[in-house]
């Protein structure tokens, strides 16, 4: 899993390439440029959460583990993005993309994901 809570670069993403360029364009889309997404993700909290297929195809056991490193902010998250998204769509082949919208303000959380 990697978890990034603050505007994930290419280098920070650990996905092929091909997976890391769509996710950028994908994250800037709600705005009119790059630095504005940035600008946003250091204001709020916003967070990137992305599994690996491991972690996707046993998520109720990740989710315990998280329990376990009492990683109970992270987990709050995770729960909300799987159960609560406010849309949930392929981002390219392979790949899903969901949100969660965590406040008024606008902060929500990403979950990136291997289709199954």
């Amino acid at each position: 899993m990697q978890h990034i809570t603050t505007w994930p670069g290419q280098q920070q993403i650990k996905l092929p390439v091909p997976v890391k360029e769509t996710l950028i364009k994908h994250l800037n889309e709600p705005f009119e440029s790059e630095q504005q997404a940035i600008d946003f993700w250091q204001t709020t909290q916003t967070q990137l959460i992305i599994l690996d297929k491991n972690e996707s195809q046993n998520i109720n056991k990740f989710l315990k583990q998280l329990d376990e490193n009492q990683q109970q902010t992270l987990k709050q998250a995770l729960v909300s993005v799987l159960d609560y998204p406010e849309y949930k769509e392929a981002l390219i082949a392979g790949y899903t993309i969901q949100l969660a919208i965590l406040s008024d303000a606008g902060e929500g959380v990403y979950c990136i994901m291997p289709v199954m």
